[in-house]
């Protein structure tokens, strides 16, 4: 059985490592042996194995996404897709067609256009007579909001351990969005002298370093089959930007430190994987991958590129033993991690933006941090004696691939943040733990602070204890060094407000008009596939304080409103979904004085009639429209004359009714 499911992996993942581009080089594919790839399938999925997925909310759209298996490459497969208001898909609000073929590696995307704001919405495609997973998504509010909920993650190593944080986030009903802050899959070949990879079968195909859009497109099949993230992408719009991993380690603009000039040319490789990106992430294909979103008056979304817009190179040994000449070009004033345009338009929409909270997408550690003098008071002789291997290390980690190598624009920032009346919140990944920070000018200082970092631990990757462990130390010595560098850290960091270097999982955040909250929600264990994660920690921040201090209210209390989760199986359905109800989407503004904004969902072109009656059923007013085809209608009905009360709105169209209220003041 083992043996037949592999097969059909292999040939999943063959159908989807094959391209027609002319702008990359592409090689032609052999057949994989079977026993090489070890990724999950299910058969009933077919032929959407890859399942759903829902991106980039704005106010009235939302990208839906989803990749076919057909039967044969030379074909081009038309795809269906309805997105409707329940979970059985009866009351349609959008539907249409797209194609696919191999130029696109199969996968669809759909700008799912004319949606209400603020409202959860139920989606599927259909192909070659099959129907796909019901997905769940979100449009982003308009106006004024009041509680958004985003859970924010960064770095998914397929082989390093199982995705349970993406787990524990898919049985949420209350999100807005989840917030991927890059990492989403990993070049490398997987270590296969770990026993734990072999025996998990964590073990990607192609089993190489990704050179080719071929290979790129091949791993992302890969993650896209594990089933806890198919499912966090059917249950949740993901706001993604990439980071290093999805080309090559320590990438820049224009090179990596894990790209060799034998590998060939770094350009060619860098645009097969942004390729591949687009084709399987859901997220708006345009021209910088920075970019912003709104959740109402409540809060103003960044995304930035801090890697491959516009990053010059990484300047290596710039920590204790640093020459005169590395020096100079870390203090290089023009060196920068954002590029020109970005950070102008970065500072543009903070000046600008009128919600009461910003946060900023961002990938790599932002807070100045000193990770030097090493506390050794409670080293062993053993560990002191591994000081001179393990200094030089510790300042690589966080001084060559973070703000930190990029210090006059890092000051910069922070010097704008400082003049800013924002209240500004910087969401980060890469770093594998977690941490919180007061943002200042200096680490080892009493200053006052600009903004506050959270950083977000890994989902899977290996973090400080598991490279030690990797390193086979000694299991004392290890959490030896590790009770060291903890302690080294609080000393030397007075804006640090909390540290995590060896937990896996996620940041929940909170945000309320007075205050946003942050919830690291851990769990010590990759290696086995559980979704149970903890709070472990969990800080606030007060509108217009701008530093941390512990949360008063923990958890944070949920959204009244929970949405219906997608269903986990495949749907039952016919060939053909037929939507049958009419449904009031909307009465807004609530209460209203002069005008009122009616919404609704009417299956036919059938006449629609208004009625607005007062409480002792007398019908003080009326109006008729007439659709000129089914879907979401949207109509202005003036209610300047009435007397101030509550009245009730009844909708009325072949034989249907719906009613709802609202108040007059």
């Amino acid at each position: 059985m083992q043996r037949c499911i592999a097969i059909t992996v292999a040939l999943v993942l063959q159908l989807g490592a094959q391209e027609l581009s002319p702008v990359v080089h592409w090689e032609p594919i052999t057949r994989p042996h079977p026993l090489e790839v070890t990724a999950d399938i299910d058969p009933r999925l077919w032929p959407f194995y890859h399942g759903v997925a829902s991106g980039d909310p704005l106010e009235d759209r939302v990208i839906l996404w989803t990749r076919v298996s057909p039967p044969a490459l030379d074909t081009t497969v038309t795809v269906d897709w309805v997105i409707a208001l329940d979970t059985g898909l009866t009351q349609i609000v959008r539907r249409g067609s797209v194609q696919t073929s191999s130029y696109r590696d199969f996968t669809v995307k759909v700008d799912a256009d004319s949606l209400e704001a603020d409202r959860t919405y139920y989606y599927a495609f259909r192909a070659l007579g099959k129907w796909s997973l019901i997905g769940r998504t979100k449009t982003a509010p308009r106006g004024q909001y009041s509680h958004a909920r985003f859970a924010v993650v960064s770095c998914s190593d397929y082989t390093a351990g199982y995705f349970n944080a993406y787990e524990h986030i898919a049985q949420q009903n209350d999100l807005d969005a989840v917030i991927h802050l890059g990492d989403y899959i990993y070049e490398y070949a997987a270590d296969t002298t770990q026993p734990w990879v072999r025996n998990a079968e964590r073990i990607p195909w192609p089993n190489i370093e990704l050179l080719t859009l071929s290979d790129y497109r091949s791993r992302y099949a890969v993650y896209r089959l594990d089933p806890q993230l198919r499912r966090l992408h059917q249950q949740h719009p993901v706001i993604a930007v990439w980071d290093d991993h999805e080309v090559a380690n320590d990438a820049y603009a224009d090179g990596a430190e894990n790209h060799q000039p034998s590998e060939g040319d770094y350009h060619e490789r860098k645009r097969a994987a942004l390729r591949a990106y687009y084709e399987w992430m859901p997220v708006r294909e345009q021209r910088h991958l920075y970019r912003a979103f709104s959740f109402g008056d409540l809060v103003r979304l960044l995304m930035l590129d801090t890697r491959h817009e516009a990053r010059n190179k990484q300047v290596r040994n710039v920590g204790s033993q640093a020459t005169p000449a590395s020096l100079d070009s870390l203090n290089d004033p023009n060196r920068t991690i954002l590029g020109t345009e970005q950070y102008e338009w970065l500072t543009a929409n903070i000046t600008q933006s009128s919600a009461t909270w910003t946060l900023l997408g961002n990938q790599v550690m932002f807070s100045p941090v000193a990770p030097l003098p090493i506390d050794t008071a409670q080293l062993s002789a053993i560990g002191r004696l591994l000081l001179p291997v393990a200094v030089p290390l510790i300042e690589q980690r966080f001084t060559t691939d973070s703000w930190n190598n990029y210090p006059a624009e890092q000051h910069r920032l922070i010097g704008f943040l400082g003049s800013s009346t924002n209240n500004v919140v910087v969401l980060t990944g890469d770093f594998h733990s977690s941490f919180a920070f007061n943002v200042t000018g200096a680490p080892n200082q009493q200053q006052p602070s600009v903004a506050v970092e959270a950083l977000t631990p890994s989902v899977s990757s290996r973090n400080f204890d598991e490279i030690l462990r990797a390193a086979q130390l000694p299991a004392a010595l290890s959490q030896e060094l590790l009770a060291a560098l903890d302690s080294t850290l609080w000393k030397n960091n007075a804006h640090l407000r909390l540290l995590d270097l060896t937990k896996h999982g996620y940041v929940l955040v909170d945000v309320l008009p007075e205050r946003v909250q942050a919830e690291w929600y851990l769990s010590e264990d990759v290696l086995n596939q559980s979704p149970s994660l903890e709070l472990v920690s969990a800080l606030q921040t007060l509108r217009g304080q701008r530093r941390w201090e512990p949360a008063q209210t923990v958890p944070a209390p949920n959204k009244t409103q929970q949405a219906l989760p997608a269903p986990a199986d495949p749907p039952d359905l016919p060939t053909s979904v037929e939507d049958r109800r009419l449904v009031a989407l909307a009465l807004y503004p609530q209460p209203a004085a002069t005008m009122l904004t009616a919404s609704f969902y009417c299956p036919s072109v059938d006449p629609v009639e208004l009625i607005i009656s007062d409480y002792q059923g007398h019908t003080v007013g009326t109006m008729r429209i007439h659709p000129r085809e089914r879907g979401v209608h949207t109509v202005a009905v003036d209610i300047a004359s009435l007397s101030a009360g509550m009245y009730l709105l009844q909708l009325r169209s072949a034989g249907r009714i719906e009613v709802e209220r609202f108040v007059k003041l």
